[in-house]
């Protein structure tokens, strides 16, 4: 048996067996490149995402340093906080001892209220019996009326007979001319007209005198009437604007105000201009007007001084219970 085949077909299979492990090896080390290229992608993304990671830690400390400043300053504020409820607690305390003061000063106005109250029932029975002598002078304020209605007859009488005077006169003056011409012809005639002349004179001059005395009368007859529209600016209330509105509506004398009742007088009031019913008040103003009316100045002076301090002590009531409230509120916000 030859060598040579022995050898050939070894050869041919070493050959075959190397061609197989180079074919193996070849396929092994594809996959171990594939494999390391995948890692070095992996790795590649991991250092990428370490990077990351590493920016996140630097910024999660950072977040962490301004978290510690923060509650650096939270501890800060917090002893602020404790140092100002301290504070608010001594406020407290003094407000308490406040209250307890408003508390007292509270039960002083209550009995100085009390006092007040008896003031007034007693300014209210000095008004009752007021009221009692202002219906006694009502009385007497009719007669008076009847009266002046008897005076404004008179006065009516009078201006009929001054205008009769008048005519008279006219009809004197034109008698005087006449005389004077007669005159003016007689002292032509003869020396005895003189004495004529001379009487005629005297009656001239009497005439003059009465015609004088005429006059006089008519303009003192003519100042009554003016006389009779009373200044209404002598009650209490009643000022320069009020007053022309109570004129134009007619209301020119007390006696025309007493006829009216408070209502008529506040509707009058709102008709013209509504802001005049704030700071008015017509309530008073007939009894007022009746003392004016009759004559009866010092009861007028006494009534409105009374009226003015019953409204001084209402608005000092007033006042001192708005202080009171207010005192008290301020109190219970804080």
């Amino acid at each position: 048996m030859s060598i040579t085949p022995i050898l050939i077909l070894l050869v041919s299979n070493l050959f075959i067996g190397m061609l197989i492990m180079w074919f193996v090896y070849r396929v092994t080390m594809s996959e171990g490149e594939k494999k390391i290229e995948k890692l070095r992608t992996s790795l590649k993304n991991k250092d990428a995402t370490l990077k990351d990671l590493k920016e996140e830690v630097l910024g999660h400390e950072s977040n962490i340093e301004g978290l510690q400043k923060t509650v650096a300053k939270k501890d800060k504020n917090i002893r602020q906080i404790s140092a100002q409820v301290k504070e608010r607690d001594d406020s407290v305390s003094g407000l308490n001892h406040d209250l307890s003061d408003l508390r007292a000063t509270r039960d002083s106005l209550n009995v100085q209220l009390d006092k007040r109250e008896e003031t007034i029932s007693l300014l209210r029975e000095q008004i009752k019996e007021k009221d009692d002598s202002l219906k006694q002078l009502e009385e007497g304020l009719n007669t008076l009326k009847e009266e002046k209605q008897a005076l404004n007859a008179r006065a009516e009488m009078a201006e009929a007979g001054i205008l009769e005077r008048e005519k008279e006169i006219e009809e004197r003056n034109s008698s005087i001319e006449l005389i004077r011409e007669d005159l003016a012809a007689l002292e032509k005639k003869n020396q005895d007209t003189l004495t004529r002349a001379e009487a005629a004179e005297a009656g001239i001059a009497k005439l003059e005198k009465e015609l004088e005395e005429s006059a006089q009368e008519a303009a003192s007859q003519k100042l009554k009437i003016r006389s009779m529209q009373d200044d209404l600016t002598v009650i209490d209330g009643i000022g320069p604007k009020v007053s022309s509105v109570l004129r134009t509506a007619g209301i020119t004398s007390f006696s025309k105000l007493t006829e009216k009742e408070p209502k008529e007088i506040h509707d009058i009031l709102v008709a013209e201009k509504p802001s005049l019913t704030r700071l008015t008040d017509p309530s008073t103003w007939h009894e007022q007007a009746r003392m004016a009316a009759d004559g009866h100045w010092e009861g007028l002076k006494a009534l409105q001084d009374s009226i003015k301090e019953e409204r001084r002590a209402k608005d000092l009531l007033k006042r001192e219970a708005q202080d009171a409230v207010s005192d008290a509120t301020i109190v219970v916000q804080s």
